[in-house]
């Protein structure tokens, strides 16, 4: 497992359309270790055809190491839902699709959906959402929908959170 997630998450295979990531409240009591770890492996199959996921440290690294941003950057995102995150075995896990690294800021149209989303999901079950094929986007996944018809994908986390509440 180590090597796996030393290995950079970026593929040019398409992610699998059938892909059922479980619908399960990821915190709910007696979700055991090994499931969650599951799921984990599911979402990096999920993100690699949109980026794949990197640690935050990668990410922060990433991006103030351009002189663009400061230590805390990150951070600041995710406080203000402008982005996307989770996490597992004591780590910050982003996916990468969410950011536009020509300007080294996080797309605008994530932190929309993430307010649909948020107070409904929590920060696994938002990244759980965004890697799981939409029937509101024909089977396509919110991650590899977002760049190419951001109001779509808003229009998908509005009706999932209606479902939800």
């Amino acid at each position: 497992m180590n090597a796996l997630m030393n290995t950079p998450f970026v593929s040019t295979k398409a992610p699998v359309a059938s892909l059922a990531l479980p619908t399960v409240h990821v915190n709910a009591p007696g979700l055991r270790q090994r499931d969650r770890d599951e799921m984990f492996i599911q979402m990096l199959d999920a993100y690699r055809g949109s980026g794949g996921l990197s640690r935050g440290t990668q990410i922060s690294a990433l991006l103030e190491g351009r002189g663009r941003h400061t230590a805390g950057t990150v951070d600041k995102w995710k406080d203000t839902n402008e982005v996307i995150y989770f996490e597992w075995e004591l780590e910050t896990w982003l996916p990468r699709f969410q950011f536009d690294m020509a300007n080294k800021a996080p797309w605008a149209e994530v932190g929309l959906v993430a307010t649909e989303l948020a107070g409904v999901y929590d920060n696994w079950e938002m990244a759980l959402w965004f890697a799981r094929p939409s029937s509101a986007l024909e089977g396509r996944l919110p991650a590899d929908t977002l760049r190419s018809d951001p109001d779509l994908v808003i229009q998908a986390a509005r009706h999932d959170r209606s479902l939800a509440s």
